[in-house]
């Protein structure tokens, strides 16, 4: 605990003072407690081991279980062996707190092996996830969006944060985001492990002038939580950016009833149906429509009180093309085509 502290450089915890701090104020995090008889560092250390132990990959037991193994063999990499190191010093607080509890000052009769420790997963693979987002949506001198960026401010941040498994947990925003629930429901196919649907998610941007307006305040003026074991996902605002679609603040600050609860259910781990409970009592739901569809870019139906609003459906599958030879060495190039019938405007844009 005392050198991942110091590999990721925090210091010692009474430098960076923290709840758990109290509790190893007056302990030496590097001495042999055993050989001092300090009952009480024995059974924080039993319990952090026990921690550790929980989080090491089967298939390493199953190594050094294997009938020609000598104990020595290697199976994580070092980058996957500093992560359990960081999944450590994070829960450290909370597995500390758990031997506070057992043991009522009486620290030498605490049993490790009974204790109820914090189940952490944690994604070893270490996978590259999308932590920050700027939207340039604001025309910086002008009425209308210009063709280009440098005409452009500024009008949200967001920052995403994640489990130590790499599930995306909430999304907050300065200023405005505009929840997508065909995005939502993306996330939802892969249980919020964001890396594996190998493309960005993009939760949508509110491109309302308020935007930068509430962009211009310091603090977080919106949130997107997610309660992946409840199947629920909150959305929260302290903004006006959203009247237009019925959303309003509740209050000028984050907390209390959310603005829209999202619940979801399943079939057979497919998703079934994609519920949006509005604060007014409005309902949206979306169903996928999978029939020709992908995953990167599935077909859904989405209805209003019981009425249809919006659709994206495919007649035929994608049909691959191979790019031309002068266009092999570029950035992107198209390997498929596939068309799509949209409805959901009345008119519908032409062209």
């Amino acid at each position: 605990l005392a050198r991942y502290r110091g590999v990721v450089g925090l210091g010692s915890f009474l430098e960076t003072p923290s709840g758990v701090a109290a509790s190893l104020a007056d302990l030496n995090l590097v001495r042999d407690y055993i050989l001092a008889q300090d009952d009480r560092s024995h059974a924080y250390a039993r319990a952090l081991a026990r921690f550790m132990a929980s989080q090491i990959p089967e298939a390493y037991n199953d190594l050094l279980a294997a009938e020609n193994s000598d104990g020595t063999e290697r199976f994580l990499s070092r980058e996957a062996a500093f992560l359990l190191g960081v999944s450590l010093i994070q829960n450290a607080a909370d597995v500390i707190a758990v031997v506070d509890t057992a043991a009522q000052g009486d620290f030498a009769n605490v049993d490790a092996d009974a204790l109820t420790l914090p189940e952490v997963d944690v994604e070893l693979s270490d996978p590259v996830l999308l932590t920050g987002q700027k939207v340039y949506a604001e025309p910086s001198s002008q009425d209308t969006l210009p063709a280009n960026r440098s005409g452009l401010q500024i009008s949200a941040e967001l920052a995403f944060d994640y489990s130590e498994s790499g599930r995306l947990l909430s999304v907050s925003a300065n200023g405005c985001l505009s929840p997508s629930m065909p995005e939502l429901a993306r996330l939802i196919g892969v249980n919020g492990y964001m890396a594996n649907l190998h493309t960005q998610w993009l939760p949508s941007a509110a491109l309302s002038e308020q935007s930068r307006l509430n962009f211009d305040e310091d603090g977080t003026d919106e949130r997107l939580i997610f309660d992946w074991d409840s199947r629920r996902a909150y959305f929260e605002t302290s903004t006006t950016c959203h009247q237009y679609r019925g959303i309003s603040a509740g209050s000028t600050e984050l907390g209390g009833n959310p603005e829209v609860t999202y619940s979801w259910t399943k079939d057979s781990g497919e998703l079934a149906e994609l519920v949006a409970e509005y604060g007014t009592g409005k309902t949206r739901t979306l169903v996928p429509d999978m029939a020709n569809s992908s995953s990167v870019f599935p077909g859904y139906r989405l209805s209003e009180q019981g009425s249809e609003v919006e659709a994206v459906t495919f007649a035929v599958g994608i049909s691959n093309c191979t790019p031309q030879e002068d266009a092999v060495d570029a950035n992107q190039v198209v390997t498929g085509v596939q068309p799509y019938q949209f409805s959901g405007y009345d008119p519908q844009p032409g062209g």
